[in-house]
């Protein structure tokens, strides 16, 4: 009968051990969940350093202007995206050059030219890679030589605004030769 008293008192002893209050199970439950929060955002964070070093091969180009481009901006070929504007700097001659990163090496000819091009009318910026004809390779860091820098709207509309003044001009001094014709015809009649 003592054994049976010890036992019994014994398992009451550890059920209050081991009985956790509910405050207890909730902070318990927080802590599982803020170590699983940060385990995803630590993830997130190595996947993002993982494709930003993931670089395969860069090559090199230099434009005069490079309005709107920008890193991480897209670099085309054929119209797909293959990589991206990865870095910028000014030259001692104040020109631009970019440094395009691929995830792959692409067998580019040596001839190939980077052009800056805007998606639509007023869209972000691209470099539009357009493959040469030259057997000889680009090979990683290597210079792409020809270039064509973007087009500024403002200088296309200047242009075009231009155009139509001169074609005014002609117009009006074309008007006023034919009055002038006109006019000599009267008084010599």
């Amino acid at each position: 009968m003592l054994d049976k008293c010890t036992e019994i008192l014994s398992n009451n002893i550890m059920k209050e051990k081991l009985s956790i209050t509910s405050k207890q199970k909730e902070i318990i439950t927080g802590a599982v969940i803020f170590v699983l929060f940060l385990g995803f955002l630590g993830f997130i964070h190595m996947q993002e350093g993982i494709g930003r070093h993931k670089t395969a091969f860069s090559l090199y180009t230099t434009f005069a202007g490079s309005d709107g481009l920008m890193k991480g901006n897209a670099v085309r070929l054929g119209g797909v995206p293959v990589g991206s504007v990865t870095d910028m700097t000014l030259t001692d001659n104040y020109r631009v050059r970019v440094k395009l990163s691929f995830d792959q090496p692409f067998e580019l000819s040596a001839d190939t030219s980077a052009v800056i091009e805007t998606d639509g009318l007023m869209g972000p910026k691209h470099i539009e890679l357009i493959p040469g004809g030259e057997e000889d390779l680009l090979e990683n860091g290597d210079e792409i030589l020809y270039t064509q820098d973007a087009v500024v709207l403002n200088d296309l509309l200047a242009k075009v605004n231009a155009m139509m003044q001169d074609k005014k001009n002609k117009q009006a001094l074309k008007k006023d030769v034919i009055s002038g014709e006109i006019n000599n015809e009267k008084e010599s009649d």
